[in-house]
């Protein structure tokens, strides 16, 4: 150690793997709230560790509409896009038949999704906050120890940086 700046190698140990717990358990949400229809919302879920000066910050990058799965949707809210609709439709996969008969096709199929979705709203589906709880509860201890050992270790190096600069070495 050649300068004075903390180096927080146990910090950074124990956010990852937090992280990495973190990121498993909301996927397990998902599939518990049976709100895994193609995958991409635990599939595209990144962790991202900052270390600062004043703080460590944990950040999950997540798909847009996780806000819409975590909390719902009120009814009377503006209508989800068409688009995305016909997405989840091709996915789950809900299969739509033109008969001639008054069943919809895809497109109209998903007009009326998104128009009762907008008028009914969507029940919440919690994942991020259940996660982000129970794996807190489980590595507070743990980052609150890998604090107190990164800062003794600071401190024992500034301490052996100051004796060798007393003794001259």
């Amino acid at each position: 150690m050649d300068n004075l700046d903390i180096e927080w190698t146990r910090v950074t140990e124990v956010l990852q793997r937090y992280a990495e717990e973190f990121i498993k358990e909301a996927r397990a949400n998902l599939g518990k709230n049976n709100s895994y229809a193609s995958g991409a919302l635990g599939d595209t879920m990144k962790p991202l560790i900052e270390i600062g000066e004043d703080e460590f910050k944990v950040s999950i990058y997540l798909e847009d509409y996780w806000v819409y799965v975590e909390n719902g949707r009120r009814a009377g809210a503006k209508r989800p896009p068409i688009a995305a609709i016909k997405e989840w439709i091709e996915v789950k996969p809900i299969i739509p038949e033109d008969r001639g008969d008054g069943v919809p096709t895809t497109d109209q199929l998903a007009f009326l999704i998104s128009r009762s979705i907008g008028e009914n709203g969507i029940a919440p589906k919690p994942f991020f906050e259940p996660a982000k709880e129970s794996v807190y509860k489980r590595f507070e201890q743990e980052l609150i120890y890998a604090v107190r050992e990164d800062i003794a270790a600071y401190v024992e190096n500034v301490l052996v940086m100051y004796y060798n600069m007393l003794k001259g070495i």
